[in-house]
């Protein structure tokens, strides 16, 4: 158990140095060297990865930690040295199986000068925080320290090593691997948003087993959470559902016109548009989870990738359920078929996102799909769900995979709106994904989770379980994003699932409480039309 007042305290450089010489003679780099001393050094480098052994300390106990991809050096040729660490990952460590996970944050300037191999800082000005997290909890207290140093280097052309001396005594150095980038773009030149930028990648979270298995324990409880409410909803739906639909129609009278005409297909030119309007209003939704949302590139790149990532779902599960129609003979005449319905529960998450300040935030990607003529049997509708909620799950966790090295591209390149627009698309498409079946699963009448456990129990529980976890484990405990790994989004989310639960037994309480002869007659034609 940690204490909460726990301490760690980094000491030494945070970027390390390189002991191998750069292949001059003496006399050329004093002949050429400007005033930071060694030419090859002068520009913006982007870090790939630190390895820490010896730097930091938890409960008096040096933690091993390694990360912080995507932090900024940039040497002048007038002798600065400016570390930028307002994007870069977390640093993650493992304290007896529980994972640590510290963001450092802020800008720190040295004066220095390079002989070729070597580089002695001095004249330190800036700023810089630390927070610190235990298995995904914020902890209170902490430092981070930048003293002066002497650091070896080993510059290439477009490769950088630093290593600096341990913190510790006893310990291996601290190194820093970075690649040369273009030349620092202002805030509003780059383009990588929010979303594109601040999942967990699988280094994140292979480091603590202990969270693993605390996520997959909580996973288990949002199943066991969500089935009784849910058969609770269903049932009181089943038995006063006369009743609750002349209440509506009651109030809205066009419901009433559309259930009285016939179902089929509509034209496909107007399905074929009420389907882009609706990917196109989502890639909207989409990019106004980036807190810079507005009329720049930036944003562009982020409603395209998104736009693309829910075409691209919806894509995995028409193939998968057009599949298995062809395997029973169940082919039939299919078109597009856009859920407007699905926009009010994506703007929903979209405020909840913003207003927890949660990112990458919450995307629903269940806003279309195929309609298709011929029906199924129940049985058959619980194996499409249960086959294009496992594809659409699989599909997910490889564009996360991939957004890993597509993520590093991006954040080598700012500016860059082709590997911006790649990383959106991955990231939206795990996010939506993910989201969309957690939210699609749940087994309520007039969604698939509703079919799926109908069809088999087990099946539903593992599938949404696995969807769960995918969600808590990347998204939501622990996050990836530097300044965004509180818990607020998590209890935000457990919040709504309770809520629900508490919903369902309101509403079954109300029918309890209503007349009796009123909740006889609903039973007793629901009934009848069974038979």
């Amino acid at each position: 158990m940690i204490v909460a007042a726990a301490i760690a305290i980094f000491v030494g450089s945070p970027w390390s140095l390189q002991p191998i010489a750069v292949g001059t003679t003496q006399g050329a780099a004093i002949k050429a060297a400007p005033p930071v001393g060694d030419s090859c050094l002068i520009g913006r480098w982007i870090g790939s990865k630190e390895s820490a052994p010896g730097d930091w300390t938890w409960n008096n106990e040096v933690v091993a930690v390694s990360g912080l991809t995507g932090f900024v050096l940039t040497f002048s040729a007038g002798g600065s040295e400016t570390y930028d660490l307002a994007a870069s990952q977390p640093l993650i460590g493992d304290y007896h199986g529980h994972q640590i996970k510290i963001v450092v944050r802020g800008s720190v300037t040295y004066r220095i000068h390079a002989d070729g191999s070597h580089f002695v800082q001095s004249g330190r000005s800036g700023r810089s925080t630390v927070t610190f997290f235990y298995d995904g909890v914020l902890q209170p207290g902490g430092t981070v320290s930048f003293p002066l140093n002497t650091i070896s280097y080993a510059c290439g052309a477009q490769s950088l090593q630093i290593r600096s001396p341990a913190g510790n005594a006893g310990y291996g150095p601290t190194v820093d691997d970075l690649t040369r980038s273009a030349a620092s773009p202002s805030a509003s030149q780059s383009v990588i948003s929010s979303v594109g930028s601040t999942l967990a990648t699988p280094a994140d979270l292979l480091h603590a087993p202990m969270t693993l298995l605390v996520n997959a324990l909580i996973a288990l409880a949002l199943v066991l959470l969500v089935t009784f409410p849910s058969h609770l909803f269903n049932r009181t739906y089943e038995e006063n559902h006369v009743g609750i639909r002349a209440w509506w129609e009651r109030r809205l009278p066009w419901l009433k016109r559309l259930r009285a005409k016939p179902a089929k297909l509509r034209a496909p030119i107007r399905a074929d548009a009420s389907f882009v309007v609706v990917v196109l209003s989502g890639g909207v939704l989409a990019a106004l989870l980036d807190p810079q949302f507005g009329p720049n590139l930036r944003t562009l790149a982020l409603l395209v990738g998104a736009a693309l990532a829910l075409t691209a779902g919806f894509a995995v599960g028409a193939i998968a359920a057009g599949l298995y129609r062809v395997a029973r003979h169940r082919a039939g005449p299919w078109q597009l078929h856009a859920l407007p319905s699905g926009l009010v529960v994506a703007a929903f998450c979209v405020l909840i996102s913003r207003l927890t300040d949660f990112q990458p935030g919450y995307l629903y990607g269940l806003i279309g799909g195929v309609a298709f003529a011929r029906s199924l049997s129940e049985r058959e509708e619980g194996h499409v769900v249960a086959l294009t909620s496992v594809v659409t799950l699989v599909v997910s966790v490889a564009a996360w995979l991939l957004w890993v090295p597509v993520s590093a591209a991006s954040s080598a390149d700012p500016t860059g709106f082709g590997w911006a627009l790649l990383s959106n698309f991955l990231a939206a498409l795990f996010v939506s994904g993910t989201v969309g079946l957690l939210i699609s699963l749940v087994p309520l009448r007039f969604l698939p989770g509703e079919k799926l456990a109908r069809w088999h129990r087990w099946a539903w529980g593992s599938v949404f379980g696995l969807a769960g976890l995918a969600v808590i484990e990347v998204m939501l405990r622990p996050q990836s994003a530097g300044a965004h790994v509180a818990s607020v989004p998590f209890w935000t989310t457990a919040i709504l699932f309770v809520g629900f639960g508490a919903a369902s037994l309101v509403f079954w309480g109300y029918f309890r409480m209503s007349k009796p002869a009123v909740t006889a007659g609903a039973s007793n034609v629901e009934s009848g039309r069974d038979r």
